[in-house]
């Protein structure tokens, strides 16, 4: 019988698909954080998973922009995405309230961009990037 499981990538492969995506949004819109999420965070990505990204942005407006802008100018045959949009205030509020993907991404979430002087020193996000997490 055939072996039909996907291959696991490599912490490095992770870590070069994690950044691509990174350097395309900040390229195209200017969030205020972007937070690596799901199997990809835990270093257990395939070649069957997309990347989980939450994309934070200071207002509705801005978050609206940045949906439209994004969509429009993904790369034909790009590696699959999931981008789920916040402003600051609702994912504070999906953080406090608990549950679903942006919860999660509170508690296991890697920050891969943040602008600087934004949030508070008591941030419930973990101190480590991506590019610094140790590999399993």
């Amino acid at each position: 019988m055939p072996n039909l499981a996907a291959r696991r990538l490599t912490p490095n492969e992770i870590t070069s698909l994690a950044q691509d995506k990174k350097d395309w949004i900040l390229g195209v819109c200017p969030p205020i954080r972007i937070i690596l999420s799901g199997s990809s965070a835990k270093m257990e990505m395939t070649e069957a998973s997309d990347i989980d990204l939450i994309v934070v942005f200071k207002t509705p407006d801005d978050l609206n922009s940045a949906k439209r802008k994004l969509w429009s100018s993904r790369p034909s045959g790009d590696w699959p995405v999931d981008l789920v949009f916040h402003t600051t205030q609702s994912f504070q509020h999906s953080c406090d309230k608990g549950g679903g993907a942006s919860w999660i991404a509170c508690r296991e979430g890697i920050v891969l961009f943040e602008e600087e002087a934004l949030f508070e020193e008591e941030t419930r996000f973990e101190e480590e990037t991506l590019f610094e997490k140790e590999s399993p």
